[in-house]
């Protein structure tokens, strides 16, 4: 089984539950995907996309694979 690795983003502040959400609306339904595979992929490793995500803890979990 592949290793998983893990980023965690955290907003604080002010209107940082807003910020979270319209993050999360972003990287899911917005257009950051694309951007994502585009930026990340590379000759070695591919991002293939959102795999899994659950929308009330806002875990989102990013597929990749070895070219």
């Amino acid at each position: 089984m592949s290793q998983m690795k893990k980023v965690t983003l955290t907003f604080i502040g002010e209107g940082s539950e807003q910020v979270a959400e319209k993050f999360y609306a972003w990287m899911t339904d917005g257009g950051l995907e694309d951007s994502m595979i585009e930026h990340l992929s590379d000759r070695e490793v591919s991002v293939v996309g959102i795999s899994d995500m659950d929308n009330e803890t806002r875990d989102v979990v990013i597929n990749t694979e070895v070219n």
